[in-house]
């Protein structure tokens, strides 16, 4: 029930009116316009929200029951509101001068006292309702002169979710901000919404983390601030003053993100930048705006970041231009800042002209402004990705050169070798210019230099990264722990500049407890690749580049120094294949694949039919919600709803659906995805309905958590990264269907409708407390000695309940389903069962159950279809791992998996030596290893004739110490009679030392 004035209103005297109409955005669309204004200023959380329908319903002049034409009157009118999936209600009160009838005690002449009039909002199931606080007193009276919206006489609410929210400002310290993430480098602007504000009084503040910054009114009730870099893991503490930053009294957060999909500068020509130019950058100008113009000038800066050390990063603001036309180019090049500072990773900023100083190096943007022109300083900004900046290392060796310094940091250890290369010039420009000519020169000597340190920094690299899916179908199904690499994955055409030859890559979805990251590549074959044979493979990364819990690993920036730029310096920039294997894929190698274990899938379909962990599949047609797995750790649990299914003809059969999942981590929050007749898929965190038009389709800042929503699907992934655990949910003809995937270290630790997990299917259904069920047990045995064992508690319940609802409208304990099929008697329908299920058995169960519905049948058969598929592709394989050759040896093939042959070959005028063929043999390990090369064929014609040369020489000094023995025998053998007998022994050490003496 919906009530704006719950009261005793008589209009049979003929005194006042009711007038109601429905509208929508086609019949009336400025009438729309305006009540999608008042939502958007009261909940600024949904600003790109269109209600399309509204129903209007007004009371004018209407007095109350006992009165008559001459007593006091009341005026107000309530507006309804939707777009089909979020409903809101507006209450506006003109005129309140009665609160009561004479029938609730209310004064005959006034119509004020007794039981005066309450507004809000009834469910009428005696739990949820939501009253104004002014309801059933005398104050209600005053509902025309207060408001929730600092509207007189306006109060707006949001009705669709399980509790009516009053939008508008708020004393309990709640910000709402909007949007809720963006990039990293700052430059967002972010509208906020808590405190009641007045724009003639208050002085905003809004505080980042440490940071605060300046902000001002918006309109109504919002702020309008800038965000600041922010550097941070997860979400960034957010706070707002509205006293000049004297007390912050409401908190909130914001996500910073950084993803290429928010640099809307583009730095043209990647491999350019890579070298020694030119340097382009590209932008939208309709992106950058004055007021509701498009700037005629804009400011390029420059934001570089220092090496993280400890956690901490320094940050420096660079000038590179002022008030450049805003005709969407520039190129870098020109800038002639002769910067004193090096710092390798950076990105370039754009925002519209500012009236600058000409302060070079300041460190923040309002730095060096007259205190009037610090308002112009809250303005959004446009980024190029962040990157290794070359072009700025170039600048500042040309500075130190042309002034003779000596450079700080990474650029003096090398110095005296880049001085070698005599780069100093005439001017600075010759200077430059020089550098630029020795780009490859110079990132050879950095490379090198990096490459020492890395060495004596990390004598050891981390060894507690997981180990790489050996097949990209084991990556594209284990989400638990890996997801695809944003910059290299299928379907980007553009991307896997780092990587070429890889087709898709992933990432560890967190860091090891070192702060390092796993990153796995694979080509269109699906083969894992190594950066041992081909560049495009993976490589381990010292800092994950999301950041952790580590607090030394800086998200990003940390990744950037420790792996990108060593990358662009030994891989790109010096021109040097043989240098980059020598050096980086040394350090940062990549992972075969040996010791993966997949995860196990599990599924949910139809007219509940289940497969368990460890593959028994059987059919349960309870209602209510029960168990699916419990880990026996707490690590894991989920939870599924059932509901009575619908027949074809609009009857309830005599079986049930899966309608919902339920599911926690270890001390995470509770996720539940859901169908819903109206909205279809419903996802709730928390108890609070996720909202996909406004936060995209990836949910931000649930910690461990990532849900993502398949763009026009009905379609979720979850991800428990701490757990490891993936669930893929999609909802069909009204039923939910899911496939759960386990990782191995669960595997004997859970329990559930999902099996124990054993690889033994016998076991499998076990009731809670029971025995064992054999795995040929009957449906109606399978019911009730183990189905309904598994029916959770009203406390255990992890699920979210809607209006009206509560845990026991959900459950039916009594009812009792059909345990086998009824035969099909209609011809028509056993011809269209066989054409639609072909031999899938759960396809024909569903069909006959449900009395011919042929799409809920051939939805369970895909399910199964998808289900086997997930089985075969995450079955543990045998791999021999990397297969070690001379880097200039080619393989035909790059599988290590079990049976696969390998052919090797050398390149033209390469001959080579060691067996030509391997095989990877099904103990995992390879028949041959190691000792294939290739050697120049020209070398081996030498090595020919010299070995010819050295058997002839040999051979011929055989002969002569042959000859010589022969001549020695026989003389001795003539003096024998002459000479004294000796022993053998005496002789043959005699032969000994001869025989070494000879060949001293």
């Amino acid at each position: 029930m919906v009530a704006p004035f719950w009261t005793d209103v008589d209009t049979t005297r003929n005194t006042g009116r009711v007038f109601y109409r429905e509208v929508t955005s086609t019949t009336d669309p400025g009438l729309m316009q305006r009540v999608n204004v008042i939502i958007h200023n009261a909940f600024p959380a949904v600003r790109k929200l269109s209600a399309t329908w509204a129903f209007v319903a007004t009371w004018n002049n209407v007095t109350y029951f006992g009165g008559d034409r001459y007593t006091p009157t009341n005026t107000f009118q309530a507006v309804l509101a939707t777009n089909g999936r979020h409903s809101f209600a507006i209450f506006n009160y003109a005129q309140i001068t009665w609160t009561t009838g004479t029938a609730s005690g209310g004064d005959r002449s006034t119509g004020l006292g007794g039981t005066p009039a309450q507004a809000g909002f009834d469910s009428g199931d005696g739990e949820n309702y939501f009253a104004m606080k002014e309801s059933r007193t005398d104050a209600i009276v005053n509902i025309s002169s207060t408001s929730s919206v600092q509207t007189p006489g306006r109060w707006v609410f949001q009705i669709d979710k399980t509790k009516v929210e009053k939008g508008g400002c708020n004393t309990e310290g709640t910000l709402v901000i909007s949007p809720v993430r963006g990039n990293i480098l700052g430059g967002e602007e972010i509208l906020l919404s808590g405190p009641c504000m007045d724009p003639e009084v208050h002085d905003i503040k809004c505080k980042f983390g440490d940071v605060t910054v300046e902000g001002k009114h918006h309109k109504d009730m919002t702020a309008k601030c800038i965000t600041p870099p922010l550097f941070v893991m997860g979400r960034a503490d957010v706070q707002l003053s509205i006293n000049g930053g004297t007390d912050f009294t409401h908190r909130g957060f914001f996500i910073p993100e950084y993803n290429e999909a928010f640099s809307k500068v583009t730095r043209t020509d990647h491999t350019k930048w890579r070298e020694s130019g030119p340097y382009y950058i590209e932008w939208t100008p309709e992106q950058v705006l004055d007021g509701a113009q498009n700037a005629e000038t804009v400011d390029i800066d420059l934001l570089a970041f220092g090496e993280p050390k400890d956690g901490a990063m320094e940050k420096n603001w660079y000038t590179l231009a002022k008030k450049v036309p805003n005709n969407g180019k520039f190129d870098l090049g020109t800038v002639a800042v002769k910067f004193r500072k090096t710092e390798f990773i950076g990105a370039v900023r754009i925002t519209r002209s500012l009236p600058y100083s000409n302060t070079v190096s300041y460190p923040n943007p309002c730095q060096g402004f007259e205190k009037e022109h610090k308002s112009i300083c809250r303005r959004p900004a446009i980024w190029t990705d962040i990157h290794v900046l070359q072009w700025h290392a170039y600048n500042h060796l040309a500075t130190v050169l042309q002034e003779g310094k000596i450079p700080s940091g990474f650029l003096k250890e090398t110095f005296y070798q880049i001085q070698q290369l005599n780069l100093f010039g005439g001017t600075w420009e010759d200077t430059k210019r020089n550098i630029h000519e020795q780009s490859r020169a110079i990132n050879s000597i950095w490379c090198r230099n990096w490459y020492q340190n890395d060495k004596f920094k990390y004598e050891i690299l981390p060894q507690d990264l997981p180990p790489c899916p050996v097949t990209l179908q084991q990556a594209l199904r284990d989400r638990g722990r890996f997801h695809a690499d944003p910059t290299c994955h299928r379907g980007d055409n553009n991307g896997c500049n780092l990587h070429p030859g890889a087709f898709h890559c992933v990432r560890s979805n967190e860091c090891s407890g070192s702060g390092a990251g796993q990153q796995c590549c694979y080509d269109q074959q699906g083969n894992l690749l190594n950066v041992a044979d081909n560049h495009g493979g993976g490589t381990m990364d010292i800092s994950y580049y999301k950041g952790c819990r580590n607090p030394a690993v800086v998200p990003y920036i940390s990744h950037f120094y420790t792996d990108l730029r060593p990358h662009a310096w030994c891989c790109h920039s010096s021109g040097d294949k043989a240098l980059c294997s020598e050096t980086y894929m040394e350090r940062r190698p990549s992972h075969d694949g040996r010791g993966y274990q997949p995860p196990r899938p599990a599924t949910g379909f139809g007219d509940p039919h289940v497969v368990t962990l460890d593959g028994l599949s059987y059919t349960f047609n309870g209602i209510g919600e029960y168990s699916l797995v419990e880990s026996t750790n707490q690590t894991f649990t989920c939870q599924g709803r059932t509901k009575q299914v619908d027949g074809q003809n609009g009857e309830q059969g005599l079986a049930s659906v899966w309608t919902a999942l339920a599911m926690r981590g270890h001390n995470t929050s509770r996720v539940q995805v859901s169908y819903s007749k109206l909205w279809g898929m419903e996802v709730f965190v928390d108890n609070d309905m996720i909202d996909f038009d406004e936060v995209g389709n990836i949910v931000p800042g649930i910690e461990g958590i990532e849900i993502e929503k398949v763009a026009n699907e009905s379609k979720a992934y979850i991800s428990f990264e701490d757990e490891q655990v993936f669930v893929d949910v999609q909802i069909a003809n009204g039923v939910l269907n899911f496939l759960l995937y386990l990782p191995n270290y669960l595997k004997g630790n859970v329990k559930g409708l999902l099996g124990v997990w054993n690889e033994d299917p016998v076991d499998d259904l076990l009731p809670r407390d029971g025995h064992v069920l054999s795995p040929n047990a009957s449906l109606e045995d399978i019911h009730y000695k183990f189905g309904e064992t598994w029916r959770i508690s009203e406390t255990s319940s992890l699920f979210t309940y809607g209006i009206g609802e509560n845990y026991a409208s959900h459950q039916n304990e009594s009812f009792e389903p059909m345990f086998e099929p009824p035969k099909l008697e209609n011809e028509t329908l056993q011809t269209q069962m066989e054409a639609v299920c072909g031999e899938s058995l759960e396809c024909m169960f569903d069909f006959t159950i449900t009395g011919g519905n042929a799409e809920m049948a051939a939805a369970s058969k895909m399910v199964m279809v998808e289900y086997s598929e997930a089985v075969s592709e995450t079955k543990p394989v045998i791999t021999c791992g990397f297969l070690a050759t001379s880097t200039i040896v080619t393989k035909d093939n790059l599988s290590t998996l079990a049976g696969t042959i390998v052919t090797l070959t050398c390149p033209e005028g390469y001959a080579l030596i060691g067996q030509s063929t391997v095989k990877c043999k099904d103990d995992g390990t390879w028949d041959s290893y190691g000792d294939a090369k290739c050697r120049k064929a020209s070398e081996l014609s030498m090595l020919t004739t010299i070995a010819i040369a050295v058997g002839a020489a040999l051979g011929a000094i055989l002969l002569v110490i042959f000859t010589v023995g022969i001549v020695c025998k026989v003389r001795k053998n003539k003096n024998s009679n002459n000479r004294e007998p000796r022993s053998s022994l005496g002789h043959v050490n005699q032969i000994y030392e001869t025989t070494e003496d000879y060949w001293k």
